[in-house]
């Protein structure tokens, strides 16, 4: 897994293996805003948006390990959107 770090004008600024690099970026530029988004195979989406207008997304395998990350100190100042989970019956 690759996590790219996109700058308002669409430029790479960042490229980690881990969440690592959001970790980074969160101690230099406060997180405004957090996604999660959940996937069909029980996965999630994370995006992460700072103040200067640059962004992230990472994929997770779990929606419950997104949505936990979600909600560390990293990201106390930022709006936390959290999708409902899909669940088929």
């Amino acid at each position: 897994m690759t996590i790219l770090i996109w700058d308002r004008s669409g430029r790479i600024i960042g490229r980690s293996k881990n969440l690592r690099g959001i970790n980074d970026r969160c101690r230099k530029v406060t997180a405004i805003r957090t996604e999660v988004a959940p996937t069909i195979t029980g996965g999630a989406s994370f995006l992460v948006k700072w103040l200067d207008g640059s962004w992230a997304s990472a994929p997770f395998c779990s929606y419950d390990v997104a949505c936990r990350y979600q909600r560390t100190r990293r990201f106390s100042q930022a709006q936390l959107i959290c999708a409902p989970r899909i669940t088929l019956l």
